[in-house]
């Protein structure tokens, strides 16, 4: 062993403590500061948390409910309890496939309402929601159509919906937030059978895939279902406390992200006779999301 190499060494090991305190390449940038994917789990942990992993019945968004004479009461118990889901398809007053309960969706401004295209509300339909005090609002559709290319569905309502929520959505350069696009492991919550129940699924490609199984992680496994119907329920990340709308399920497959298609949605909005826009959540604030 040469004396060169000896030095060599010994300098390596002199060196190596003064490198593990360094910050690494990206670290200055976000220390501090949560990815987005990470506040998305931190939103849905903390609240698992305090259920536990037995949740019964505190994955019911209602403790009561009658879908032929539209009557609801809230479950105070819901792991899911201060989450504004005001704002979802309940039920709709025709009936298909024998139920009222067939075809979700949600408010995305206060007179317009986003579904699944494949199996879309008809024009005429009146739309229930079910305000914090169990009461009925009620939206007419009056005009409808298709975002191209795309599995999401517009209706436009006679009048706005008060007294329930529109939600925000994500914004197209949301993935920036995200660091690396991690989205496997990104829990979103689905109210699933229109609002009845709140679930978990994984969000999970770089596309923005919405899969249909349970969690292998025991702490949210008892919150995950593997869903065999379910079209155009509506998917939320939670962000700040706040329901985020995603976009809303495919029953078989995947769905198309709201975030993927803003400005066609804005542009059929207009055409229909919508007033507004899609409101996109700002990532900026009030939390410093980290990144590239």
């Amino acid at each position: 062993m040469t004396r060169s190499f000896l030095l060599f060494v010994g300098g390596l090991l002199l060196w190596l403590p003064v490198r593990a305190q360094e910050a690494g390449p990206d670290e200055s940038t976000w220390r501090g500061h949560p990815a987005l994917v990470d506040e998305l789990n931190r939103e849905i942990t903390e609240r698992i948390g305090a259920v536990g992993l037995n949740p019964g019945a505190a994955l019911s968004l209602f403790s009561a409910a009658d879908d032929d004479k539209f009557v609801y009461v809230r479950n105070p118990a819901c792991w899911t309890r201060g989450l504004d889901f005001t704002g979802v398809v309940i039920t709709h007053d025709y009936v298909c496939q024998g139920n009222h309960i067939t075809s979700g969706g949600a408010l995305i401004t206060p007179q317009d309402v986003v579904c699944a295209a494949h199996f879309a509300h008809p024009v005429g339909a009146v739309l229930n929601f079910v305000d914090a005090a169990n009461v009925i609002h009620t939206g007419t559709i009056v005009k409808e159509g298709p975002v191209p290319g795309s599995d999401i569905f517009i209706c436009h309502l006679a009048a706005p919906v008060t007294g329930v929520k529109a939600y925000k959505v994500l914004p197209p350069d949301w993935a920036k937030y995200a660091l690396d696009r991690r989205l496997r492991g990104w829990p979103l919550l689905l109210a699933y059978n229109f609002g009845h129940f709140a679930y978990l699924l994984d969000a999970d490609g770089v596309v923005g895939e919405l899969c249909y199984h349970s969690a292998l992680e025991p702490t949210i496994k008892p919150y995950t279902t593997k869903i065999g119907s379910g079209s155009g329920s509506p998917a939320f990340a939670v962000i700040n406390g706040e329901p985020v709308l995603v976009g809303c399920l495919h029953t078989t497959a995947s769905t198309s992200w709201i975030a993927d298609n803003e400005e066609a949605i804005n542009t059929l909005l207009a055409s229909l006779g919508s007033t507004q826009k899609l409101t996109t959540f700002d990532l900026d604030k009030p939390v410093a999301y980290a990144r590239y």
